[in-house]
């Protein structure tokens, strides 16, 4: 009955480890590619520089 509690119970909390090394640094995003194009949508020109 024992080693059935000592199973079921949770677990015990352990330190937390933390890595000797620095997190490395993010890199930041690409720029998007921008272009002149225009739509037009029932006679309105709609700009669309990301396309």
């Amino acid at each position: 009955m024992t080693a059935l509690l000592a199973v079921c119970a949770p677990p015990r909390s352990l330190p937390a480890q933390r890595s000797a090394e620095p997190e490395a640094a993010v890199e930041p995003a690409p720029e998007a590619r921008r272009g002149d194009h225009v739509d037009v949508y029932h006679g309105v020109e709609v700009p669309d520089p990301y396309r």
